[in-house]
């Protein structure tokens, strides 16, 4: 089963934590649309770069990447 999800801001989301925190009655409401894309392709970057100083170390980098 799909659950949706919605991202909202930093900043949306520290004020409504405050308020929660303060006991404030806290009601939201997020009026959002989507479509279902089916299959769609998705790529990897995946790169070595030799050091010359530590050879058979390895530095590890994740990121998020969008256009």
């Amino acid at each position: 089963e799909k659950i949706p999800t919605v991202d909202i801001s930093l900043e949306d989301y520290g004020m409504l934590y405050r308020m929660v925190e303060h006991g404030t009655d806290t009601k939201i409401k997020i009026v959002a649309e989507s479509k279902d894309l089916g299959v769609v392709p998705t790529f990897n970057t995946i790169a070595t770069i030799p050091g010359t100083e530590f050879p058979d170390e390895y530095v590890i980098l994740s990121a998020h990447f969008d256009s």
